[in-house]
């Protein structure tokens, strides 16, 4: 089942952030995660961090490649 996340409204978007098991749904995740930032919105945590369980090892690896991605963006582009 596809969720169509581009309806979503930027508190939806939080909402959805925080409940997402993102360890189970990691492409759902970035998703929100880009959909927020695309918004100008700071993304603090996910549901993972939340229950202090470590994220999945897919996940952390496209977790911080975005981030990188983005510092990289932000000073050298």
């Amino acid at each position: 089942m596809n969720i169509d996340f581009s309806k979503y409204t930027v508190k939806e978007l939080h909402e959805a952030c925080i409940s997402i098991d993102d360890c189970a749904y990691p492409e759902r995740a970035i998703e929100i995660y880009q959909r927020l930032k695309a918004f100008g919105e700071r993304v603090t945590s996910f549901r993972s961090e939340l229950k202090e369980k470590p994220m999945g090892l897919k996940l952390s690896f496209l977790w911080w490649s975005l981030i990188s991605y983005e510092i990289f963006n932000q000073f050298f582009v």
